[in-house]
């Protein structure tokens, strides 16, 4: 049975368009997990064949410090504060790949360009927003306010 992680499963707004689809109801499992809380997510993966995490918290209103990010990290300030959220998905992956080297485990990352297809929230998310300011005719540049 599927199964899924959320900020706050009594929290309606957040779960409901989940539960509508046919079937959902009885297929599929809510559990509210600390990402970080090995108890917790034991609970919401027993009895699975497997897990897929797919995005990580997107919590930052800047960047502040980009010291210690590796040697070819060579853009400037100004550049930094712009492009802080790709920024932080590379941060996110280098910490992945050091921590299952470290821990003798194999990973496999697949970076899509977009993905397209049937919205399930109730309200347009950065990457249909970018698609709808696509389809709106505003080619020349978009605004990084993807959290």
């Amino acid at each position: 049975l599927p199964s899924e992680s959320l900020l706050c499963v009594d929290d309606e707004e957040e779960t409901k368009h989940l539960c509508d689809p046919h079937g959902a109801a009885t297929r599929l499992h809510l559990f509210q997990i600390d990402i970080l809380g090995y108890s917790s997510l034991l609970a919401a993966i027993r009895g699975t064949a497997g897990v897929f995490h797919l995005a990580s918290p997107c919590i930052v209103d800047r960047i502040r410090d980009p010291k210690g990010w590796g040697s070819s990290w060579t853009w400037s300030q100004s550049l930094l504060q712009l492009i802080w959220y790709p920024a932080s998905k590379t941060l996110a992956e280098k910490a992945a790949w050091k921590f299952t080297e470290e821990n003798g485990l194999d990973v496999i990352v697949v970076n899509p360009g977009t993905v397209m297809g049937p919205v399930l929230l109730p309200v347009v998310n950065a990457s249909m927003g970018m698609l709808v300011r696509l389809l709106q005719g505003f080619l020349s540049s978009f605004k990084f306010d993807f959290c």
